[in-house]
């Protein structure tokens, strides 16, 4: 009877075995090519995140209908990465490599969980292909499975201190919550000011990443009459109350921000306090106002974020890299090294640098003002 009861406790572990391995093998049996994605579906980076997912799901329709890659269809598998979660956006991304075995993720939506998921990836040897991250990811250490499609903070700043430079401005004053993405966008900020032999004569870190009450820097601002303001926030939900409070205080002064700006949802719960408000934008190329276009044609609306075309060339990008039958993570790893000249709607010739960031001149870029609330070309 016990000898019995030991065979059947054997046959069934060995059952419980058999089903956790089925579980956990690479799913690709059924011949489709599994990529990972991660984007904030919900939370505070919604609106850049559903963007990414929907851009990138576009690329991946577009290819599928033309008969796949190398005649195999690319599956999506997409998981929920909320850009203030940082532990949940882990999981999720764990999900991906030990069940999925994707050898390369799309995302994730902003530097704090991307902070977190580039040294995790250069452990696993898994390919990241973010398509809005900053380059304070690798302010101190560089990931080789790393890469970022999204605008180079250096060459957009430089533009906006050069239209600076050319209003004449004098007396630049910022202000700048410290969580790492609004860190390094002002930092970068203030390289260019002084590139520019300008100085910053006011400086004001907002610890608080849930500050929205700036009275008393705007009132500063004020009595040192500064002749323009850079503002740097972790979200919209700080940037907008601090453009109500500016108009309500009737600071005067020229205020300039990063492109992260150019958001749907900025504009219509802010847009009234936004007049003027100016950024360096990337010009958008005829790639661009088709992807637009199809992408508006495809879910009904237009995109409601600067990331949308960002996340499509992340993806178009990867798609290239695929075609070439780059398969493991090194070998897409490499080939993403040796992509040049790749014309996106982003900018017509990227590629990587080693620190796997994109490359663009400052010429991609030209100054857009709110008016009437939209964004639009600046008369310079």
């Amino acid at each position: 009877m016990i000898k019995t009861i030991k065979i059947i406790s054997i046959i069934l572990l060995i059952t419980c075995i058999i089903i956790l391995s089925d579980a956990c093998k690479d799913d690709s049996r059924d011949g489709k090519i599994k990529v990972g994605a991660l984007f904030a579906l919900t939370g505070t980076g919604a609106d850049w995140g559903q963007d990414e997912a929907e851009a990138t799901r576009l690329a991946f329709e577009e290819v599928n209908k033309e008969g796949g890659i190398n005649k195999q269809e690319v599956e999506l598998i997409l998981e929920n990465a909320p850009a203030e979660d940082v532990n949940t956006s882990v999981t999720a991304f764990q999900k991906l490599l030990n069940v999925h075995k994707t050898e390369v993720v799309l995302g994730p939506t902003w530097d704090d969980v991307a902070a977190a998921l580039a040294p995790l990836a250069e452990r696993k040897k898994v390919v990241i292909i973010a398509p809005d991250s900053s380059s304070g990811i690798e302010r101190e250490i560089s990931y080789d499975y790393f890469f970022s499609v999204f605008a180079p903070e250096r060459s957009e700043m430089r533009r906006l201190v050069q239209f600076l430079k050319e209003k004449e401005i004098k007396r630049i004053a910022t202000v700048y919550n410290l969580d790492p993405f609004s860190k390094q966008w002002h930092d970068t900020f203030v390289d260019a000011v002084k590139e520019y032999n300008m100085e910053i004569e006011m400086d004001f870190p907002v610890s608080d990443p849930d500050a929205k009450d700036f009275r008393s820097q705007i009132l500063q601002l004020k009595e040192g009459k500064m002749d323009a303001v850079y503002v740097e926030f972790t979200s919209q939900d700080n940037k907008g109350p601090f453009m109500r409070q500016a108009k309500e205080l009737k600071l005067e002064s020229i205020i300039v921000s990063s492109s992260t700006t150019d958001t749907q949802s900025l504009l219509d719960n802010y847009g009234q306090y936004l007049e003027d408000l100016t950024i360096a934008s990337p010009k958008q190329t005829e790639e661009a106002k088709e992807f637009a276009k199809n992408f508006e044609e495809r879910y009904n609306h237009p995109p409601r974020s600067p990331a949308a075309p960002y996340a499509y060339d992340a993806a178009k990008i990867l798609i290239e890299v695929l075609k070439q039958n780059a398969k493991t993570s090194d070998g897409i790893k490499n080939a993403l090294y040796q992509i040049k000249n790749f014309k996106g709607v982003t900018a017509p010739n990227i590629s990587f640098d080693k620190m796997g960031r994109v490359v663009w001149p400052n010429e991609v870029y030209e100054m857009k003002s709110v008016k009437e609330n939209k964004f639009v070309v600046a008369n310079e």
